[in-house]
């Protein structure tokens, strides 16, 4: 049964040797998070506002999902009766942990100004900032002068 099991092993240890020179050939970095846009993926991008930088690099972060739960505010018909319109989704941003808006923010941010961008999903920024995260949360980063 030795026997058997020495090519084996042999054939094992050959292929971890080939993929820890292949990680060290090609610096081995880690993934990158998908909930963070860092500092030299911000420089590296061509957008000039952080709305463009997020609409190329990290789309999901702009469409609105989480609760299915249409949310109203009351209102008056054009009759005068009482009623409720649609809220329309949004996904709150955050400007150095200060509550700036929507995602309607983005499009007036300089990519010059910031070092880091995270988007939080409805349950982490809840979490984080308390109700009326529905949809998530962006925080961005000032980068430091």
């Amino acid at each position: 049964m030795n026997c058997l099991l020495a090519p084996a092993v042999s054939v094992l240890l050959a292929l971890a040797a080939i993929q820890a020179t292949a990680e060290a050939q090609s610096g081995s970095r880690r993934p990158r998070d998908r909930s963070v846009l860092a500092a030299e993926e911000i420089r590296a991008a061509p957008a000039s506002t952080v709305y463009e930088l997020v609409r190329s690099k990290r789309p999901r972060w702009l469409s609105v999902r989480g609760s299915s739960t249409l949310r109203t505010v009351p209102g008056k018909d054009i009759m005068g009766k009482p009623t409720t319109f649609p809220m329309e989704a949004e996904i709150a941003v955050y400007f150095d942990d200060v509550k700036t808006g929507s995602q309607d923010v983005l499009r007036s941010l300089s990519t010059n100004a910031v070092e880091s961008i995270e988007y939080l999903d409805a349950a982490s920024a809840t979490q984080r900032f308390g109700t009326n995260h529905e949809y998530g949360a962006i925080l961005i980063r000032r980068r430091a002068h």
